[in-house]
């Protein structure tokens, strides 16, 4: 399956990768609802708004990429806009599109609704701890694979919304919301398993 972003240069995709490498970063990929929204443009026919963000997750760090992206496409084009050392994630501007660069990170939480303790860990791992199958496809850009551990594509295709594990809401409550505007902006059923884990 092909995944053609109309938004992203490949001179950006380019120095993604180039900047990696420069810097020993052995993993990196493009996550989230960029790859959901280009199935549901390309391969559905939905008519959706080109995405204005580009999430990036590697193996390594966030900051040590954003700074060596901007020394190769140079200030003029780049900059940096917030660092998160708490959550490991930079947050930058390149040309007109912004873009989150995380490191991969598993999360643990201490008690319901509270902030989660942060840990560094494998791409695999960082698509587990997000809100929806359908946000968890990752395209790894060494290999130019897909991953898709939930089965993502058959929900986008089905438009269903089904959260990743049973313990999403209990761990993050605002993923209700969240899941309500996507249902409402992307055309998405809840699944009835789902429907349960917000009931109880």
């Amino acid at each position: 399956m092909k995944v053609n972003f109309a938004n992203i240069s490949e001179d950006l995709i380019k120095a993604l990768n180039d900047a990696s490498r420069e810097i020993g970063i052995n993993r990196i990929a493009i996550v989230g609802g960029i790859i959901r929204d280009d199935i549901l443009r390309n391969y559905l026919q939905e008519t959706i708004e080109l995405s204005k963000d580009l999430d990036i997750c590697l193996e390594g760090s966030a900051h040590a990429l954003a700074q060596e992206i901007k020394r190769t496409l140079g200030k003029e084009r780049v900059s940096i806009i917030r660092i998160n050392q708490n959550y490991l994630t930079v947050e930058m501007q390149v040309d007109n599109l912004k873009v989150d660069i995380a490191t991969a990170r598993k999360e643990i939480y201490p008690s319901p609704g509270e902030n989660p303790k942060i840990f560094a860990a494998k791409l695999e791992e960082d698509l587990g701890r997000r809100d929806f199958t359908i946000n968890s496809l990752a395209l790894d850009l060494t290999n130019n694979n897909l991953v898709d551990l939930y089965n993502s594509k058959n929900a986008i295709h089905n438009k269903q919304l089904e959260f990743i594990h049973s313990k999403s809401v209990e761990e993050d409550p605002t993923r209700i919301i969240r899941g309500a505007r996507y249902a409402g902006r992307l055309g998405l059923t809840i699944t009835p398993k789902s429907l349960k884990q917000i009931k109880s």
